[in-house]
Order: C-alpha cells, then sequence, then structure tokens
C-alpha cells in the first residue's frame, strides 16, 4: 500500500465524492486506495480506514490499512457530473494534459502503489 494516505486524493474528485457518499459512514481516517473502470461507465471504488505506523520506515505515517474496514462501491459514471474528456488542464499556464489523461494517470498510479 502506499507509503503515507494522510492526503485522500480520491476524495476530492467527482467520483470519489459519490463513492464516499454511497459508502457513508465511514470511520476517521477512511481513505479511497483504489479506483478502476470496470465496465463501460462504471467504476469500481474502494476505500478503508488507515492508521499510522508504530515502527519501520513508515513510522508515524498514516500508512497501515486497518483489517475489516475496507469499503467497495461502484460509481455510475453517467450519474456524476464528469468534465468533458478533452477539458485541458491548465497548472500554472502550462497545459499538462486532458481531464481523461489525469484520470488514466491517477489510476494507473493507483495500482502501481499496490
Amino acid at each position: 500500500m502506499a507509503a503515507d494516505m494522510t492526503i485522500d486524493y480520491f476524495a476530492d474528485t467527482e467520483f470519489g465524492k459519490a463513492a464516499l457518499k454511497k459508502m457513508n459512514p465511514v470511520p476517521e481516517n477512511f481513505r479511497l486506495c483504489m479506483a478502476e473502470v470496470v465496465d463501460v461507465g462504471v467504476m469500481r471504488v474502494t476505500g478503508a480506514q488507515f492508521r499510522e505506523a508504530q515502527r519501520g520506515p513508515h513510522k508515524g505515517k498514516l500508512s497501515v490499512m486497518v483489517p475489516g474496514t475496507q469499503k467497495t462501491v461502484y460509481v455510475d459514471l453517467k450519474m456524476v457530473p464528469i468534465p468533458v474528456s478533452n477539458f485541458e488542464v491548465v497548472v500554472d499556464g502550462l497545459k499538462v494534459g486532458t481531464v481523461l489523461g489525469l484520470l488514466m494517470l491517477m489510476i494507473v498510479l493507483t495500482v502501481l502503489m499496490i
């Protein structure tokens, strides 16, 4: 799993907001940790509660998944207001890609973290 889950990167995305709404209530330190496209217009989003590591290289970081807290929901993207895929994403005046490209990058990075 990731070295530090302090920031919930998926929580601020439109599909993340929809997933958290379906998962409510969620415990403290619950983070969305995996998102994948499973069918046209459908995403499987998984989250779990994390706790700080007590020893090792990640000591003090929110990096240990609490057993038995994992929740998975399916999000119908037709019900989620996602920007059109050809919208450009600009950071500090520099075009960094499209919304769809960044979404795919986030999904790939999630798989690599596992």
